[in-house]
């Protein structure tokens, strides 16, 4: 199976447990090759700056625009990387969601907040297709 590129949002969280998602597929996804990552209060940095060496070294940008900017081709995926009490979207990632979607990204997200039930996505969505 061929890997799929994508960029991962981690809303600030990427050092604690909050980010669980983010961390298993820097650990090594089979499905993924991750070129980045999304995350205002670290960017600039790199992946392995932050986190433990065994996990993959990638870019960290402050947002979508600057990712899609700087990035030598647009990946395939964008994929919310952390969980939150109760399984909700947390604001932050909003926005970053919706500049994604509007830019032809397709979202991964594990959230029990479905995206597709959700007004505002469901808007966008019809003016992608």
């Amino acid at each position: 199976m061929e890997k799929s590129t994508a960029v991962i949002l981690s809303n600030g969280w990427i050092e604690n447990i909050h980010a669980k998602t983010t961390h298993g597929i820097l650990l090594g996804s089979e499905r993924f090759t991750v070129m980045g990552l999304i995350d205002p209060v670290y960017a600039g940095k790199t992946t392995g700056d932050l986190l433990n060496q065994r996990l993959m070294d990638v870019p960290i940008y402050a947002n979508v625009a600057e990712c899609l900017e700087k990035l030598p081709e647009k990946p395939r995926y964008c994929i919310v990387g952390v969980s939150s009490r109760g399984g909700k979207l947390p604001e932050g990632v909003r926005e970053e969601i919706i500049q994604a979607i509007r830019n032809g990204l397709s979202v991964v997200c594990g959230l029990h907040s479905f995206l597709n039930d959700d007004p505002e996505f469901r808007t966008i969505f019809s003016f992608v297709k």
